[in-house]
């Protein structure tokens, strides 16, 4: 019997590569324009949605804004020229290097990251399965020794039905899972669960997926003005 009800899930990793080819695909027919020194925009000549301006911030970063949501990539190193800031993003990994870089960028990771819904109902699977593979199978389903006391799988079992419940009620997930930490530590089955729980349901926000989006389409535009004959 599971503890979980049929609700629409995706794992992060698939959320991402999603909201990537649908970003790539935004901005494919974009075209360049240069607005001054390092400084760029790019644009649907026939519709002009997702319009960007793409500006380096002397050779150390990059400002990404416009039909899209602001976004600052911060401490390029080794770049000479402008178009090296470009490159440097242009094919950054967005789970890493990327977010990375945004984070500095922006002082944190309010808008670097973002929960979803259908990626914590997938994470909070896997961690239940996770949690349950760290005890021997007795530890895990024998009633602990005070009486009438649940075993640890149900004390998991129940704390994870309870979060997912309260995501659907449309509960802010950050709040979910504080309430969620509250609850295994007050349970005394887990010590230290901020080092896993809030990792629930979070991605590299679509900020920064369009962002780097934007950058590697400047970045192919560069590449073939480049290879142009004088």
């Amino acid at each position: 019997m599971t503890c979980f009800r049929e609700v629409m899930m995706i794992s992060g990793d698939d959320w991402t590569k999603k909201r990537q080819e649908q970003a790539k695909e935004a901005f494919s027919g974009h075209q360049m324009k240069v607005i001054g020194p390092g400084h760029w925009r790019v644009r649907n000549p026939e519709s002009g949605q997702h319009w960007a301006d793409i500006v380096v911030m002397a050779n150390v970063g990059l400002a990404v804004w416009g039909d899209i949501e602001g976004c600052f990539f911060a401490y390029c190193s080794g770049a000479t020229t402008p178009e090296q800031v470009v490159a440097w993003m242009a094919n950054a990994d967005v789970g890493y290097y990327g977010r990375q870089k945004a984070h500095i960028g922006m002082s944190g990771g309010e808008l670097v990251d973002e929960y979803v819904d259908e990626v914590a109902h997938h994470d909070l699977r896997q961690a239940l399965k996770q949690r349950g593979d760290e005890y021997d199978s007795d530890e895990w389903i024998e009633q602990r020794p005070v009486v009438d006391a649940p075993s640890i799988k149900e004390i998991y079992e129940d704390a994870f039905r309870e979060t997912g419940e309260a995501i659907d009620h449309g509960e802010p997930i950050e709040g979910v899972l504080r309430e969620l930490c509250d609850t295994l530590m007050r349970a005394g089955v887990d010590d230290t669960p901020y080092e896993w729980v809030y990792s629930i349901g979070r991605v590299t926000s679509c900020r920064v997926i369009y962002a780097l989006a934007a950058i590697a389409r400047l970045h192919e535009l560069l590449t073939e003005a480049s290879s142009q004959p004088a």
